[in-house]
């Protein structure tokens, strides 16, 4: 080609992968909240499950697919590129989630941290749910609380705690907290 500019090529396709990702994030309030990090290959992950064995988290392969007929792209038509990037963005999404989820299932089954209510979602299955779960300490020593993934449909089912359920979990957290600092005091002192 006579013409050929391929900075103009590679700008282009560095513009629709951004405004796929971007777009795929802003339609969910999950992935809007997860930082992304480049990273200069795919990056595998390991977590030791319940018996003590690691266990390794392949890298995730996500593909999002981008289809210009040749007639739109001759006529100029920005709509419908705009429309493909939509779907695109809606694909790569809908893939995101499947994996985060596939891969939160996963850990949390490997780790012993699932609570199965068998029915109904009580708040002694919630409470159980929240006791097995691993906290951490904030840079100020303060508990780092879980952020629960919920389904909305569980989310209208899940049961308002009384003014006594609060209370345990109030207390909860905080045998959680003195735990976590006694822990941290026996390391400074080994």
């Amino acid at each position: 080609m006579p013409f050929s500019l391929p900075e103009y090529s590679g700008a282009f396709a560095w513009f629709i992968s951004d405004a796929i990702q971007e777009l795929a994030r802003a339609g969910d309030p999950i992935l809007e909240q997860i930082e992304i990090v480049e990273s200069p290959g795919a990056l595998g992950s390991m977590f030791e499950d319940k018996e003590g064995f690691d266990v390794e988290l392949e890298p995730a392969s996500l593909t999002a697919g981008l289809v210009l007929d040749v007639d739109d792209v001759r006529e100029g038509d920005p709509w419908k590129l705009a429309l493909q990037i939509v779907m695109a963005s809606s694909e790569l999404r809908e893939g995101q989630l499947r994996t985060m989820v596939g891969t939160l299932n996963r850990v949390t089954e490997a780790t012993g941290n699932v609570v199965n209510a068998e029915g109904p979602l009580t708040f002694e299955a919630l409470y159980e749910m929240l006791d097995k779960i691993e906290y951490g300490l904030t840079d100020d020593d303060t508990l780092s609380l879980p952020t629960m993934l919920v389904h909305p449909d569980t989310l209208a089912k899940m049961p308002v705690p009384t003014d006594e359920q609060q209370q345990q979990i109030t207390d909860l957290q905080e045998r959680k907290l003195n735990e976590l600092l006694a822990r941290r005091r026996r390391r400074r002192l080994s």
